[in-house]
Parts: C-alpha cells; structure tokens; sequence
C-alpha cells in the first residue's frame, strides 16, 4: 500500500512538470509571436539601416507673418455748416477719385442771406448806376456852361481891344470904354468861377464813385461770401482713396465741425503683418520682404517694428516699394521678410521617396534607442530638407513616413 502511494506520486509530479513545461514552450511560442508581430516592417528596418547625417550650413532667415494691406494717410471729412444732408454721392467702402463729390448739404437759412445779398448787390449796382449817370448829367452841364463862359470872355477881349483902338482914335468915349473893360473883366470872373466849379466837381465826382465802388464792393463780397458757404455745402474729396467709417445719412441735421466720413488714401499703401515674437528679433528697419496678395506679389521693405508684444506676436509695418490699383484697404496677405541677419540651419539629405509621403517623423538616437522626436522637416529650394528646431552637426537621425511608422521608440 504504501509503495502504491508512492508511485502514484512520483506519477503525479511527473505529469506537473510535463504540463509546466508545456505551459513555458506555449508561453515562448507566444512572445516570439508577439515580438514578430510587433517587430518593425521591412520598409522601417531599411530606414532603420540607413540613418541620414546631419549637416549644418548658413542661411538668411526668412520671417513669414500675416496681416492686411493699410494706408497712414487718413482724412476726417466734415460739416462746415449747421445744416441737413440733402444728398449722398458715395458709399461705405467706395474707392473715390480726387475731386470727386462725396455728398450735397443743405442750409436753408443760409441760402435765404445769400439771395437776399445778391439782391442788395443788384439794388447797390441800380444806385451807383443811376448816381454816376446824375453826375456825368451834371459834369456836362457844368462843363458847357464853362466853355460857353470861356467862349464869352474871349469875346469880350476881342471886343475890348477894338473898343481900345476907337478910344485911342478918340472915336469911343472913355467912359464907354471904361464899361467894355468892366463887362470882360467880369465875363473873365465867371469863366475863372466855372473853372473851378467845374475842377471841385470833377473832385467830387471821383470820391463819390471811390465810396460807391466801396459800398457795392462790400455788398458785392458779402454776397461772394455766403455763395462760397453755399458752394462749401457740396463736399469733394481732396485726394483719391477710400470711404470709411460714413456716418452721415439723407435727412440726418449735421452740426459745423460734425464728422460725417473718413477717406483713407489709397496710396502709398503699406502692410501692417504680424510675426512671431521669437522670429522678430532677426529683422531690423530695410530688410527686404515679400508681400503676397490676391492681386499678385509685391516687393517691400521694414519700415517700423513695434517694440510691443502682442499674443506673442510683433507687429511688423512694411512700406509697398510698387504700389497697384489692384490693392485694396484691408485686403489680406502673407508676407515673407528675408532678414539681413544669417542663421544656422540643420538640413539632411532628402529620402528619394520624400515626395511619395505627406508627412515624416524624425527619429533621434537615445540611450540605444530612437525615439521619435518633435523635429519637423521642410524642404529646402536646394532640395534638401531642413530640420526645426535646429540639431547639431553630425548627429544622425532616421526619417520614417507616418504612414509606415508604427513606434514611437525603437529599439536597436
């Protein structure tokens, strides 16, 4: 009995280690499945196999920003009257060319002085005209009265001399002769009165029409006057641009100085991009840019970098070194600036299948390992690709299409 009990559990054990080591051949079997399934594909091994070297090479940084295209050139347009829009001519966001009507107000009071002064221009012409034909009546009057006594007192001389001689041949008595020299003497006072008449008359007639040409001047620039407020009441833009922020409307009262639109000069324009923070500091006041737009590129150059940061971006002002009418205020572009300053670049060799795949991982080497890293790659206008960030030298690393790459870590 007891050696039964003995062999039974010799059987026993036997039959554990058989299965345990049944269950140690399944288990491997299993691993070395998994690991073959997990393993990396042939494709990966072959990249695997030939990592690329890193090299390092000098190179104008290029700074890439968006914004939009601006003007600094902006003008407020007013009401120079208390008055009413009567009419509009433009409309928000309309391009205007210089000399152009914007709009059309209306100052019925205004209007009412003005006709009432162009009026009184008429009445004050009708005067001065009716007085200076008065005086040239009056001129004339007194010049043929100073000619005709003139006339009279040369008779009289003539006829003096005559009587003169008869006197002398004892012909004409003394004292009728004595009566002839009274009567020229006295013709010859009233042609000298006339004269002198006529002189201070003369005088006269010239300072009446000074202060008549005085007095229908004043009322005559009064009534220019109040036509050049009539006409102000039209406004016309003063240069080409755009039409912003346009407050006014039909019917609407506008006080004297109200701002009623803005007109932003079309050129020169410029445009007014942001930049990373981290990229601005490679730009300096001239670099050369490049400014894309929907109506092509345009060449530029930094004029202002704002100190501020804003969300972590700088703002960048670029002056339009050509300017188009095909631009528009507040357009939206892209703008490559190409700093002056040189940095060091990380580029490898291009796989000969980089064209073939959207996207690539890179792979560092780490403790034995490669393991993927936040590297990304872009090619280059030579054809290879630079890596960002940057990485050392002679560091090798290995590119593996996303589509192909099933780790983040390998192990070699």
């Amino acid at each position: 009995m007891h050696r039964y009990i003995l062999l039974k559990s010799q059987s026993s054990l036997a039959r554990r280690v058989r299965l345990s080591i049944l269950v140690m051949v399944l288990f491997g079997l299993v691993c070395g499945s998994i690991w073959v399934l997990s393993g990396p594909s042939s494709a990966v091994k072959q990249r695997l196999a030939s990592p690329s070297t890193v090299w390092s090479e000098q190179r104008q940084q290029a700074v890439f920003g968006t914004g939009k295209i601006v003007s600094l050139q902006q003008q407020l347009i007013t009401a120079p009257e208390n008055s009413v829009v009567e009419s509009l001519v433009v409309s928000q966001g309309q391009v205007i060319e210089a000399g152009a009507a914007l709009l059309i107000l209306k100052n019925s009071a205004l209007l009412r002085e003005q006709k009432e002064a162009e009026l009184a221009v008429a009445e004050a012409s009708s005067d001065v005209a009716l007085r200076k034909s008065e005086l040239n009546t009056q001129q004339l009057q007194l010049e043929m009265a100073t000619a005709k006594a003139e006339s009279e007192y040369k008779r009289q001389l003539l006829e003096l001399a005559a009587n003169e001689k008869l006197k002398d041949s004892g012909v004409l008595p003394a004292v009728k002769y004595e009566q002839y020299r009274l009567m020229a003497e006295q013709a010859g006072f009233e042609a000298n009165n006339l004269r002198k008449q006529f002189k201070l008359f003369r005088q006269s007639v010239a300072e009446q029409n000074t202060a008549m040409a005085m007095k229908l001047k004043v009322v005559a620039e009064r009534a220019s006057y109040l036509a050049e407020r009539l006409a102000a009441l039209t406004l016309y833009a003063p240069d080409t641009g755009v039409i912003k922020n346009l407050s006014a409307d039909v019917g609407q009262s506008v006080s004297q100085g109200q701002v009623l639109l803005e007109l932003v000069k079309s050129s020169p324009l410029y445009a007014e991009v942001f930049v990373p923070q981290y990229s601005a500091q490679a730009l300096t006041v001239g670099d050369a840019a490049t400014v894309k737009t929907p109506a092509g590129d345009f060449p530029g150059q930094v004029e202002f970098i704002d100190p501020i940061v804003r969300e972590g971006a700088i703002q960048v002002r670029l002056r339009l070194t050509a300017q188009s009418h095909n631009l528009n205020l507040d357009q939206s572009v892209e703008a490559q600036i190409q700093s002056s300053s040189t940095t060091a670049v990380a580029a490898v060799q291009a796989p000969g299948d980089f064209e073939l795949f959207d996207q690539w991982w890179v792979y560092q080497y780490q403790d034995g390992q490669l393991m993927k890293s936040q590297i990304t790659v872009r090619q280059s206008a030579k054809g290879h690709l630079e890596l960002t960030p940057s990485i050392s030298a002679g560091e090798q690393v290995v590119l593996i299409p996303a589509q192909q790459a099933d780790q983040d870590v390998y192990r070699l």
